[in-house]
């Protein structure tokens, strides 16, 4: 059967974006022959290259046509020129016949710049005037009138909205390293700690060398030399090719019988109790099957910096970036019951290889040590290395594509759902129609996940307007309205919400959000789905433009707090960690995914914790349970009202004991985040190292 030419553009048919100027487009193309080239027309022009590197097997199932046919893309279209306007998307692609196919159009329409704001603290302090001047019916009219005036004015009446803008965030400077000679003292030292272990089982580091590389090679291996462990086997391995060099690692990996082995690049150094230690770590975990280090780079001759201050094991991080390939241990036989190195994987064999390794691991242990010098040559090639990842996806219970990431060297995943399992999205709210509106709207008509319901708690609304919007949203299947009346409780309120629900999994939404990307329920449920996730969250941004959450690290503020909080939105992090699907110790309640029965079992939110921390309690619940909790940036979210929410003094009480509760629960819990290096401060979320870093171990 001949392939219909055909081509979407995966975005709502009619678009509304309050506050975004740059649009995330996913679409695929599908054409009789391979294509030759794609681009995105904007109201008839073409505006950007689309760049079909995507495979997307679902089209071509749909279709029953060959993979190589159905082609996807990615990427942002910036529109800050098109504010206040509607326009119309496009995809239009040629086949290498000459064959053209034009998608369907998608409008999308952005809202006119916002008026100049006054300064915050003017702005909160004038609508409280305001609101306690002019009664409930008064105030309801002046709005009212305020929406037939023109644009800039209409801002007056969202004061109590407007939100400063904030410099964004940068990374923590780090001091500079410098590499030298060990001391006769600390040789005595490691000779000690050598003949303290239990045993000494043999370790075999191999040198990988393609053409050129000859001399990085030797320097290596002679620094090698230095490791204060032994027995330890050192060998170069070498190849032609990529491919030749896959397949001379896999007869050395046979022809070996030590139960340890590692691959060090040409050019790199291991500190010389890198191999010491890691071995001591296997030693004092007899069901471990790899190590791997923290690592850091030379920057001139002797001088180190770029530490990668490394989380725990996580097996999202390493799909989203190969974190955990340097330096590493893995056990031998492990690696030849994976299959050895395939030669087809081209330079990404290595990560290929551990890729397959992972999921048979019973445990991965990481060693947060900068055991591990980079500087030699990076056998890097994205394409092999996208290529990799896509087909180790499904080894991880998953599906979807990969994309290549900008800012790291990395990937990034997305993924798709395998069935439609219904979700709940819980909306508590007072009133505040100016905020619940867009949120509401955005659910409803972006998200393109089939098995929604909504589930608006409405916890005693007194405006005529917000009674409206109910009323209106009430005649679309999807929405159901419960009312509460207590006073504000928000875990009170979830937990009667949750049990109202009638879908498998449910999500926690605050009424101040707007929905940015279509496909971001998809992801969630996609992670949701795996038996072992039991929370999953996602990247959420401040109306300025800054990250608000892009995960949860334990022990900030004595218990917990928000990872890139105030970086660019468009900031990969520290070492791409903002824009890598990761597992996290825990994420908002702002925007939270989970098993209904799941919160069942667990109690759902503790009501100890009636605003603060009942997130991260429940999140801590759910990992002592022995599940995963999850963080997915491609799911992204507007979310307003944080920001601008400041202390609130008489809440400070209620505050403080929340925070004592948690701390008298959790304990040691709350200074031990997997997820964090110990290397770094809890006193900022930029990274910046806990200490001076050392010269020596």
């Amino acid at each position: 059967m001949d392939t219909p030419a055909k081509a979407r553009l995966e975005l709502p048919a009619d678009a509304f974006y309050s506050q975004a100027v740059r649009v995330e487009l996913r679409g695929w193309v599908a054409l009789p022959a391979p294509p030759r080239e794609a681009v995105l027309l904007v109201d008839g022009d073409a505006r950007m290259p689309l760049a079909l590197d995507q495979e997307r097997g679902d089209v071509a199932r749909d279709l029953r046509c060959a993979p190589e046919l159905a082609r996807g893309f990615a990427g942002e279209l910036e529109l800050a020129g098109c504010r206040g306007r509607t326009v119309q998307l496009r995809v239009r692609a040629v086949d290498r016949d000459g064959r053209v196919v034009v998608s369907p159009a998608a409008r999308v329409t952005i809202a006119p710049a916002a008026a100049p704001r006054l300064p915050h603290f003017v702005a909160g302090r004038l609508r409280l005037v305001l609101g306690s001047l002019l009664p409930l019916p008064g105030r309801a009219t002046a709005l009212a009138l305020l929406r037939g005036l023109p644009a800039d004015w209409r801002a007056l009446a969202r004061l109590g909205r407007t939100e400063p803008r904030f410099p964004p965030a940068r990374l923590a400077q780090e001091p500079t390293r410098l590499l030298r000679d060990l001391t006769t003292g600390e040789r005595a030292a490691f000779a000690r700690e050598l003949a303290g272990l239990p045993e000494r089982p043999a370790a075999t580091l191999l040198v990988p060398v393609l053409p050129g590389e000859e001399d990085a090679a030797e320097n290596t291996l002679a620094a090698l030399r230095e490791q204060a462990y032994a027995p330890l086997a050192l060998r170069a391995v070498s190849g032609r090719t990529p491919a030749e060099l896959a397949a001379a690692a896999g007869a050395a990996l046979a022809g070996e019988s030590a139960v340890w082995l590692g691959f060090v690049p040409p050019g790199d150094r291991l500190h010389p109790a890198a191999v010491l230690r890691a071995i001591a770590a296997l030693l004092a975990a007899p069901d471990a099957d790899a190590v791997y280090t923290d690592e850091d780079e030379f920057v001139g001759p002797g001088r180190l910096a770029g530490a990668y201050r490394k989380p725990d094991w996580s097996p999202l991080l390493f799909l989203s970036q190969p974190y955990a390939l340097r330096f590493a241990l893995w056990r031998r036989e492990l690696l030849l019951a994976a299959g050895g190195p395939n030669r087809a994987a081209g330079a990404a064999w290595e990560y290929d290889l551990a890729l397959r390794v992972a999921p048979r691991a019973r445990r991965i242990l990481h060693l947060p040590e900068l055991l591990h010098h980079r500087g030699g040559v990076e056998h890097d090639d994205p394409r092999a290395r996208r290529a990799a990842v896509a087909a180790a996806l499904a080894g991880f219970g998953l599906q979807g594509s990969v994309r290549e990431a900008r800012g790291f060297p990395g990937q990034e995943l997305y993924l798709r759902p395998r069935g439609t399992p219904g979700v709940t999205v819980i909306v508590p709210t007072r009133d505040r129609p100016g905020l619940l509106g867009p949120c509401i709207a955005s659910i409803l008509r972006r998200t393109r996940y089939p098995g929604l319901e909504l589930l608006i708690v409405d916890n005693g609304s007194v405006e005529p307007e917000t009674h409206a919007l109910l009323a209106r949203w009430r005649t679309d299947p999807r929405v159901r309205v419960l009312r509460d009346e207590r006073p504000f409780h928000f875990a009170a309120l979830n937990n009667a919400a949750v049990r109202a629900a009638r879908t498998p999994l449910v999500l926690l939404l605050n009424n101040d959000t707007e929905v940015v990307d279509p496909h971001w329920l998809d992801e969630m449920v996609a992670l949701a789905e795996l038996q072992d996730v039991g929370a999953v969250g996602a990247r959420l941004r401040y109306a300025d433009g800054t990250i608000q959450h892009a995960g949860v690290v334990l022990g900030f503020g004595g218990v917990a707090g928000h990872a890139h909080k105030r970086f660019a939105f468009a900031h990969p992090g520290y070492h791409g960690l903002a824009h890598s699907t990761r597992e996290v110790s825990a994420v908002t309640g702002a925007c939270l995914l989970t098993r209904r029965e799941l919160w069942l079992e667990l109690g759902g939110m503790d009501e100890t914790f009636a605003v603060a921390f009942n997130d991260v309690d429940y999140c801590l619940r759910v990992r002592a349970r022995g599940l995963r909790v999850v963080y997915t940036p491609r799911a992204t979210l507007w979310h307003y009202e944080s920001i601008s929410r400041g202390r609130d003094r008489r809440g400070q009480e209620r505050f403080e004991q929340e925070r004592a509760a948690m701390r008298a629960r959790w304990g040691a819990v709350l200074e031990q985040d997997p997820y964090f290096s110990p290397a770094l401060a809890r006193t900022a979320s930029n990274y910046a190292e806990a200490v001076p870093a050392s010269e020596a171990l």
